[in-house]
């Protein structure tokens, strides 16, 4: 958790997203190439859950999300 918020805070969504990953990524967007396309419209800071139940978008503040049509949940 430490690693995750310094991350973010020396960095903010972007930074974050890169520093993540998910192995079964490559699997699924074999599996269904139209997840791909979703991942990249909620770029930059998008990525797979698991085995790929969801999509999901980091953002920077509850502003930033709630434009994205998302909802956000505060570290502070």
């Amino acid at each position: 958790v430490t690693d995750f918020l310094s991350t973010y805070a020396q960095g903010g969504p972007v930074e974050l997203e890169r520093a993540l990953f998910n192995r079964l990524e490559p699997a699924a967007f074999g599996l269904h190439p139209e997840l791909r396309r979703w991942l990249a419209r909620l770029e930059p800071g998008a990525r797979m859950t698991g085995s790929g139940s969801a999509l999901y978008r980091l953002a920077s503040d509850a502003r930033m999300a709630s434009r994205q049509g998302g909802w956000a949940v505060s570290s502070t």
